[in-house]
């Protein structure tokens, strides 16, 4: 993953799609994988992870970032 933006522009997508579908489901999961490689990356920003619905989200706009 390249950045924040990108990571940003992904959320957007995923919005777009069709809950339950198989292109959601293929985007969670690299989305989630994206998070999940920031955290690796990031530690500190693990206290900013939520998980909606499968979806691990990432306050990108938030103060600590």
């Amino acid at each position: 993953m390249d950045s924040l933006e990108s990571l940003d522009d992904k959320y957007e997508a995923l919005d777009e799609l069709t809950r339950g579908t198989k292109e959601w489901n293929n985007a969670v999961i690299n989305l989630n994988n994206d998070v999940l490689d920031l955290i690796d990356r990031y530690p500190e920003l693990a206290s900013l992870v939520k998980n909606e619905g499968g979806v691990l989200t990432l306050d990108i706009n938030s103060d600590e970032v």
